[in-house]
């Protein structure tokens, strides 16, 4: 079965059997902060002469091809003309108080990130409900209707942990949903997994445990930095855990990021490589020295 990720391969054996595609003369391409090498090759080879727009977030920016600078993205890029990058000045989507409630997890997600400023004010603050685990799909559903009777177009954003519970409680209730992730994206109510969240955008969000959505991947803070803004007007957070966690869970080398598999790694190099995404992902920028000064001071006690 075809899959997404086969079609740059499918691409790039059509170019080298039956020569350039179509070409433009200028390329426009939105959320490129997680294409692959060869995807962006792919959509390189349709501008007529390098001249490209590319637009994304790095602080969305998850999967394997994560990136945390353009630098990461502009090498794969034509170089003819130059490039420049200009930051978002202004944000227009996201209420602001509810970007003031999220922008904390920049600091983690991505602390070189400039955060633009907001400049639309929202309906009403973000909802906190805390709950026993018991209660939580419960609540997930009372509120998922509750917005649902107000003509709202709601997203619920559950780890998949969690899913079948927040699904049973949504049946209890009568309610119909749709699924983002089998591609359905319709009804009142919605149901997403956190990776699925990109790109959409709803009237209101209900957001289940973030604790648990950082923990399922090593940049667990952008999934969750990309869940808590895809609303334009409500957000609500149902969690027994922390509401706007800072702190990452500690993973073991089995579950933090593989090499790079395009990148000719020898053995020291698949070592720092699995140090450098441990710390990334588990230790805010401004402490990295002081870990790396503290794992040297206790590599020499060992030495000696």
């Amino acid at each position: 079965m075809w899959t997404r990720d086969d079609l740059p391969l499918l691409d790039e054996v059509d170019y080298l059997i039956g020569g350039p595609p179509r070409r433009y003369a200028h390329v426009v391409v939105d959320e490129v902060q997680d294409l692959s090498p060869m995807q962006l090759r792919s959509i390189s080879r349709r501008s007529m002469t390098g001249s490209m727009t590319v637009v994304g977030d790095l602080a969305q920016s998850t999967g394997p091809w994560a990136r945390d600078a353009w630098d990461e993205v502009i090498t794969y890029l034509p170089h003819a003309m130059g490039h420049s990058v200009s930051r978002l000045r202004y944000g227009y989507r996201v209420p602001r108080e509810i970007f003031e409630f999220t922008a904390p997890l920049l600091q983690i997600a991505a602390p070189d990130t400039v955060a633009p400023e907001v400049v639309r004010k929202g309906p009403a603050s973000p909802g906190v409900h805390k709950v026993q685990p018991a209660e939580r799909a419960g609540r997930v559903a009372g509120l998922a209707l509750a917005h649902a009777g107000e003509h709202r177009f709601v997203g619920i954003v559950c780890p998949p942990s969690l899913r079948a519970e927040v699904e049973e409680a949504l049946a209890a209730n009568g309610s119909e949903w749709s699924s983002a992730d089998r591609g359905e994206l319709g009804r009142a109510v919605n149901l997403v997994s956190p990776q699925e969240t990109k790109g959409l955008e709803f009237d209101a969000v209900i957001v289940v445990e973030p604790e648990e959505i950082v923990s399922i991947d090593p940049r667990g803070h952008r999934l969750l930095y990309v869940a808590l803004t895809r609303t334009t007007g409500y957000l609500d957070i149902v969690c027994a855990g922390q509401p706007l966690p800072m702190v990452s869970p500690i993973m073991t080398p089995s579950e933090v990021d593989n090499p790079e598999p395009e990148l000719p790694v020898d053995e020291f190099t698949g070592l720092a490589r699995q140090i450098e995404v441990m710390i990334r992902a588990n230790v805010p920028q401004q402490r990295w020295a002081g870990v790396l000064r503290h794992a040297a001071r206790r590599l020499g006690q060992v030495d000696h």
